[in-house]
């Protein structure tokens, strides 16, 4: 679990636009955590989780080839 903040790692498999997103479990967005440009690798992303109510959350990756989601419960 996340209390305050956290650090997503994810596998880019090639250069190009890509967003990660989180959302709620109704599918709104709450944070944009990257939009932009990245080379392919593995990267880092971290995220200020304090504002957001307890509960589970759902992190896309959103890549030219692929899109991949996964779970994050933020605690308190």
């Amino acid at each position: 679990p996340i209390v305050n903040s956290g650090i997503i790692s994810v596998v880019i498999p090639s250069r190009g636009d890509i967003s990660l997103t989180l959302t709620d479990p109704l599918g709104r967005t709450v944070r944009t955590i990257y939009n932009g440009t990245s080379d392919a690798g593995q990267r880092w992303f971290s995220f200020d989780a304090g504002s957001l109510p307890t509960g589970v959350y759902y992190c896309t990756l959103q890549t030219p080839t692929e899109r991949t989601t996964g779970s994050i419960i933020v605690a308190r």
